[in-house]
């Protein structure tokens, strides 16, 4: 009996072993795999940016919106110097303008002289030419004034019209790059 003990105690050690040795190996092959599983996805999900980058119609995808921009930018640069040569005619124009208002100033100031210099000399016969002189002068105020408030409304209707015609141009353009013809205008 002491032998059949002997061998059930060496089969219990045994298998109290082989049951741990088991158990521990797969606490091992348990971690390694977590490990390798990790470092799975990790690559996994570098492959698939990889691939969602060099796919063709993503490339594709970025050229034409890439090319849709440098349109705009380029239509902007157009409407800039477009604003730009506008500017300057006016400027131009208002430069001119200014100029006829510097030579009535510079009449007005020779008149005002002269009818001062004739005061000084003959009162009564001067009082009757500054009243006419100063009805000519108000005519020619009047008249130069709505000269320029005519001028002035006349550029006017030009600019509200020049507008008109690039809310035109702007929806046309609008409308061609949204048909379907803009693709064959690249």
């Amino acid at each position: 009996m002491n032998k059949i003990v002997k061998i059930i105690m060496s089969t219990l050690v045994g298998a109290g072993c082989f049951s741990a040795g088991l158990y521990y190996a797969t606490l091992e092959f348990e971690e390694t795999l977590d490990n390798v599983m990790g470092e799975y996805e990790v690559i996994s999900d570098k492959v698939n940016t990889f691939v969602d980058v060099t796919n063709p119609e993503t490339v594709q995808a970025y050229t034409t919106e890439l090319r849709r921009i440098l349109d705009d930018i380029k239509f902007l640069h157009t409407l800039i110097e477009t604003g730009q040569l506008a500017d300057e005619k006016l400027d131009e124009y208002l430069a001119s303008q200014q100029s006829n208002v510097d030579v009535l100033k510079e009449s007005l100031t020779s008149i005002t002289t002269d009818v001062s210099s004739m005061l000084d000399s003959s009162h009564t016969h001067i009082h009757g030419m500054v009243e006419e002189l100063e009805g000519n002068v108000k005519s020619l105020l009047s008249e130069n004034v709505d000269k320029q408030k005519q001028t002035i409304q006349d550029l006017n209707t030009q600019l509200t019209e020049l507008h008109i015609k690039l809310n035109e141009v702007n929806k046309v353009i609008d409308k061609i790059k949204n048909s379907k013809m803009s693709k064959y205008l690249k």
